[in-house]
């Protein structure tokens, strides 16, 4: 890989760490002067009683909360942002803590946005930095392993009119404080384990071949896929192993500084056409197509994908790049069917409610989708059709 003539790459999350962090933030919070935050979760999070872990603390420590919104649905819709923002200016709040996966994450990001900047989200935010000034305060307490969006500089919200997973970027969307606390995750089911593991996976290798990939997007993408590749299958079989769930969260994270700033492609683009269109479970989505992506990038990314296999351990020092690049494509497969096996996670597409019927659609969504231009081959009708039957 030729060194870019010119690249930019920018972390401003705190990230603190350690187990029972997330009941005990308060210094954090004093030094953002955040005093009275509405919170941001979902009814399944709270039932499980994270929320009230967090609450516990906060209040133990003097922080006033502002609400508490527990309405966040699978995928972050825009008319949920809305009611996010409203709920935080009629509270008097000032500041927000997401608790959730990245679904939860994702709609406080665009709350943030109409609350912090005004307008309309769709309207005036569609699109990539949009934004002339820094938004509100946002602490963000993930409750799974996978989308690294307390890091990233974007976030992806469903319209409901246009059923279409809409990507909204900015340099000023990431979180102000993450919170990586592994007892956060230790409830997690296998399934979600495995599905937002391999979604953290897509990140760091789409990441690591794309055309934006610079030496230090490179450098946090080999470290993720080095740590998930070694943690996630124990994460799903041991969920109360606080070590595993812990290296789990650092992987996820660190991808998500990866792909923040290289972008993801393909696979990321044909799983927000299938989220937008079937509400299939973005990790999910991911899982799936993920091998099937890797082999249509692989004539343009040989020496990308042979290092992959390094990284993998099945790497060959008597074969081509081209045929270890087949062997990392190769243990990604391999990888689906353990996870299959030790937590349910869906293999093909036909197993998740999409017909073949649904292919124009998909391919139609996925060559507008805002991942396209990142993907080191061309996308075409054919190609995008050739991964979606290798997929079914």
């Amino acid at each position: 890989m030729r060194l870019p003539e010119f690249f930019q790459f920018h972390v401003p999350t705190k990230i603190i760490f350690g187990e029972g962090v997330a009941s005990d933030f308060s210094v954090e919070l004093e030094e953002m002067g955040v005093e009275k935050p509405l919170i941001v979760t979902d009814k399944i999070i709270e039932k499980l009683g994270l929320v009230d872990y967090v609450v516990k603390g906060l209040k133990e420590n003097g922080t006033e909360i502002g609400g508490i919104f527990n309405e966040v649905p699978q995928d972050s819709s825009v008319s949920v942002v809305n009611k996010i923002a409203e709920l935080y200016k009629k509270n008097d709040c000032d500041g927000f803590i997401a608790i959730g996966g990245g679904s939860v994450i994702d709609s406080v990001k665009g709350a943030n946005i109409v609350a912090g900047a005004g307008g309309d989200l769709v309207k005036d935010h569609s699109g990539a930095q949009t934004l002339i000034h820094p938004l509100k305060p946002l602490i963000v307490i993930p409750t799974t392993a996978g989308t690294g969006s307390e890091v990233t500089t974007a976030a992806v919200i469903y319209n409901e009119e246009t059923h279409t997973k809409m990507e909204f970027v900015d340099r000023f969307l990431p979180a102000s404080l993450a919170v990586l606390d592994p007892n956060m995750t230790k409830t997690l089911p296998p399934k979600i384990t495995a599905a937002t593991g391999m979604d953290a996976l897509t990140h760091a290798i789409e990441a690591f071949v794309d055309v934006d990939a610079t030496p230090l997007s490179d450098m946090y993408a080999e470290e993720a896929m080095r740590i998930i590749v070694s943690h996630l299958v124990n994460a799903c079989k041991n969920g109360e192993d606080v070590e595993e769930r812990g290296w789990m969260m650092l992987g996820a994270t660190i991808a998500g500084a990866a792909f923040s700033h290289s972008e993801c492609g393909v696979v990321h683009g044909i799983a927000h056409s299938l989220g937008g269109l079937l509400r299939v479970p973005h990790g999910v989505a991911n899982a799936i197509v993920l091998p099937f992506g890797m082999k249509y990038n692989l004539p343009v990314r040989e020496e990308r994908f042979s290092k992959i296999a390094k990284i993998f351990g099945v790497y060959d020092d008597n074969l081509s790049p081209l045929e270890n690049g087949k062997r990392a494509i190769q243990y990604i497969k391999s990888l689906k069917e353990e996870l299959k096996e030790v937590a349910g996670l869906p293999t093909k597409l036909s197993e998740v409610g999409v017909s073949e019927k649904d292919f124009p659609e998909i391919i139609k969504k996925t060559l507008i989708d805002g991942t396209s231009i990142y993907n080191p081959r061309e996308e075409t009708e054919e190609g995008v059709l050739e991964i979606l039957k290798n997929a079914f």
